[in-house]
């Protein structure tokens, strides 16, 4: 058991120095950006907010997209390409918000990285479904179990006819769909409207 010990120190030791460096990288490389390398700024402050969300550092996750969001806002593109990547950027401050606990906080980036995607590619793009699957996922921490099995059976059918019916993304939201209808029997229980 201490050899355990002392190997998940020198891990979390690691891994804090790698997630360091990584930093170290991005901030060079924001620093470095000139001019209309704005893009690449938001891009690169995007890349390390995923790096710290995984590491479970969500308020400096949350900092660094807060940042490119409001580059990418700025820059107020007319083409899809940076919309996709705004869209994306609202739907991962949405994750970090659910991680800390800040659902209705992530309901509203998931409502905009709704409307950029939609605007952007459409309600039924194979893209999309994850979105909805994303929202979905807060409105039943939310206890709207109704609106997320709404949104998480959209994202069933694009996900169905963009991956066909074996993908393993099509088992994941039949079990998002299943827990949901559990969850509203469960409520349902609870109040008395549904019959032992």
């Amino acid at each position: 058991s201490i050899s355990r010990t002392g190997s998940a120190e020198s891990s979390s030791s690691s891994r804090a120095e790698e997630l360091s460096y990584r930093e170290y990288q991005a901030h060079m490389r924001v620093k470095a950006a000139r001019g209309d390398s704005r893009l690449r700024v938001a891009e690169t402050k995007t890349d390390l907010a995923t790096d710290l969300n995984d590491a479970g550092e969500y308020e400096k996750a949350s900092e660094e997209l807060k940042e490119a969001i409001a580059i990418y806002e700025e820059l107020r593109p007319e083409g899809n390409g940076i919309r996709v990547q705004l869209a994306a950027t609202y739907d991962l401050l949405a994750t970090v918000y659910k991680h800390q606990g800040r659902t209705k906080e992530a309901l509203e980036q998931c409502q905009k990285c709704l409307v950029v995607g939609i605007k952007t590619m459409g309600w039924d793009h194979r893209d999309m479904a994850a979105r909805y699957g994303n929202i979905g996922s807060v409105l039943s921490s939310l206890g709207k179990h109704e609106m997320a099995l709404e949104l998480y059976e959209k994202g069933l059918v694009i996900t169905i006819k963009a991956l066909g019916e074996d993908h393993t993304a099509v088992a994941t939201t039949y079990n998002n769909v299943a827990n949901t209808k559990c969850n509203m029997a469960v409520v349902l229980l609870k109040q008395g409207e549904l019959a032992r």
